[in-house]
């Protein structure tokens, strides 16, 4: 029983010193990726920040760094996933804890204002199905109903 417990804890250490060095090298890759997007974001380079952007926040989750991307998107000119990118620093905002609410400043009141006006932004589609349509008809846009 002794020997399973001390080889299990050898297995956790040797995990633990792989995955430290990831985990760095992941936040150095993200750190970069994030000042890269930002400063293709601000030369108007959209086309090469707003991916950048993605990939940090896709590295290393950050509210800010999802508020940043949102508002790459919209300068980029896509309402819809600028809009689906508040919506989620939004989302992701309200379960943060109250000192860490703080450190986003007016980020949560511009995401908000953004919204809105994106809001009114948004294309919509109606689909009108004529009559004859059967009652089980599923409408769907790339997979999603």
């Amino acid at each position: 029983m002794l020997v399973t417990g001390i080889i299990a804890l050898l297995g956790l250490v040797a995990l633990l010193c792989f995955a430290a060095p990831a985990a760095a090298e992941d936040t150095q890759d993200a750190e970069a990726l994030f000042n890269f997007g930002l400063a293709e974001m601000e030369a108007g380079r959209y086309e090469s920040g707003c991916p950048a952007l993605a990939e940090s926040h896709r590295l290393e989750p950050r509210p800010g760094v999802l508020f940043t991307l949102a508002t790459c998107e919209a300068r980029r000119g896509r309402v819809a996933t600028a809009f689906a990118r508040f919506g989620a620093y939004l989302a992701l905002y309200e379960t943060l804890p109250p000192e860490q609410q703080e450190r986003q400043g007016t980020r949560v009141t511009l995401a908000r204002k953004q919204r809105e006006k994106l809001g009114s932004e948004l294309p919509l589609l109606t689909l009108s199905l004529p009559p004859s349509t059967p009652s089980r008809t599923v409408v769907a846009l790339d997979g999603a109903v």
